[in-house]
């Protein structure tokens, strides 16, 4: 069965706004974190810094992903 014959997940509206919310926070939190990168002067901390930005967009959008292949429950 291939990926776009499957099923979509079935999730509680609760769940999938949970969700979306925690997407929202790690984009922000990577816009935040982006422009604290220029503040640094050690290419070091600039290096972790822009690393950590890349592993919150990477998560966000994993899970934005997750949401766009799932369906509200109803119930």
């Amino acid at each position: 069965m291939s990926l776009a014959e499957q099923e979509p997940y079935h999730i509680s509206e609760r769940f999938y706004l949970a969700i979306q919310a925690k997407a929202l926070d790690l984009e922000r939190n990577a816009h935040q974190d982006e422009l604290r990168a220029f503040t640094l002067t050690d290419a070091g901390h600039v290096e972790r810094q822009n690393s950590l930005v890349q592993a919150q967009r990477t998560e966000a959008q994993r899970l934005r992903s997750f949401l766009a292949d799932a369906r509200i429950r109803v119930t």
